[in-house]
């Protein structure tokens, strides 16, 4: 018996791969918008907007965690990259990902 791997499809799982290389946290706010922190200001500002923060330590528990969210998205979902107190990153802009082929 063989248990399937359920990851994002191609180009989007390169883009997060890469940017999970810098990543510090990551986060979800419950229905569709998921944040990967890559700096402590970043992380700090998330913090003070009231989101629950997971810290990046193993790359592949970051990769599920950050699918797990994505599959249970609502239809709006998107992930961003951000930096400082206001850059934000496009890694799977909202929409693009069910236009690239059907869902999760």
């Amino acid at each position: 018996m063989t248990t399937e791997i359920r990851t994002f499809k191609q180009p989007f799982l390169s883009k997060v791969e890469g940017i999970l290389e810098s990543a510090i946290s990551i986060t979800w706010e419950g229905c569709h918008k998921i944040y990967i922190c890559l700096d402590q200001e970043s992380h700090n500002r998330s913090v003070e907007c009231g989101y629950e923060m997971v810290p990046v330590g193993d790359k592949a528990e970051a990769m599920n965690q950050l699918y797990e969210w994505f599959d249970v998205s609502c239809g709006l979902r998107f992930i961003y990259a951000t930096e400082g107190r206001s850059t934000f990153y496009d890694v799977i802009p909202q929409f693009d990902y069910d236009e690239e082929g059907g869902g999760v």
